[in-house]
């Protein structure tokens, strides 16, 4: 059955079968998700693995993270991490309903509902219900987080050889690995620092 969400086709599988032909016999026709102009500017240009388009770009994203990032070994060390941020974040949202309920869209911008994605003539109302105000004040902090790691690591490398120590001497973070990847051209191609930086958000 094919709908329209503003301008938007949506099919819907209601059988198996045809459910069959699109994640089976037709997989590729749909496997990129939904285009969206927030997750686009906020993962610059949807750069990251989880919403840039199928393509060797996505399966070598994908196997670095893989790789690197979500093997045991990996998901072992950063439990401590997960825990720390977990326990923020339901403290964060405990804070914020306290007296009133809470809107978890202030806190999960890739949640919103954006209606210039569904009907493009309306776009101009986020200048006005505040969202492109959050979008960009959110861009502007992370991107300027995210400069700040990438050339710290990228400094601790530079001493680390001019003093003859060896990087590998030490535990690498995910922000390594991309920047060793990058350096030895592993991928076949290199990684622009916006593509790292969406890389790392996402994860």
């Amino acid at each position: 059955m094919l709908l329209h969400f503003g301008s938007k086709p949506v099919l819907v599988a209601s059988s198996s079968d045809a459910a069959s032909q699109l994640m089976k016999t037709h997989d590729l026709v749909f496997s990129n998700r939904p285009k969206s102009s927030v997750i686009n500017r906020l993962f610059y240009g949807s750069r990251d693995v989880a919403f840039t388009p199928y393509g060797e770009y996505w399966r070598q994203a994908k196997s670095i993270c893989v790789l690197h990032l979500l093997s045991n070994k990996r998901v072992q060390s950063y439990q401590h991490v997960r825990e720390e941020e977990t326990s923020l974040m339901i403290e964060k949202i405990g804070q914020m309903c306290s007296s009133s309920p809470v809107n978890l869209t202030e806190i999960f911008l890739m949640g919103v509902f954006d209606v210039g994605d569904y009907i493009p003539w309306l776009a101009w109302v986020n200048r006005f219900n505040g969202l492109d105000l959050k979008v960009e004040k959110f861009v502007k902090l992370t991107d300027e987080f995210l400069d700040g790691v990438i050339e710290e690591h990228i400094n601790k490398r530079k001493g680390e050889a001019e003093n003859d120590h060896s990087v590998e001497a030490r535990c690498l973070d995910f922000v390594d690995i991309l920047i060793e990847v990058n350096k030895e051209s592993t991928i076949g191609f290199a990684l622009g620092p916006d593509d790292m930086k969406a890389i790392i958000l996402v994860n």
